[in-house]
């Protein structure tokens, strides 16, 4: 059930146990390898903000 749901909606998905500790360091090694993919893809998407606020001289 959720493997399938996993991959219907293309989310790394593998079986792990925090009490034998199998597979723990496998997910950590995929995060990593994906990390870098994911931020050149998130690059150029969402919206950009400069940061150049002009600042005016404004009188009494």
């Amino acid at each position: 059930l959720a493997e399938s749901f996993a991959n219907s909606n293309n989310i790394l998905f593998i079986e792990t146990s925090a009490k034998t500790g199998q597979n723990v360091n496998e997910l950590f090694l995929r995060i990593a390898k994906k990390l870098p993919l994911q931020k050149e893809q998130d690059k150029f998407s969402g919206i950009q903000i400069n940061n150049t606020e002009e600042t005016k001289k404004k009188c009494c």
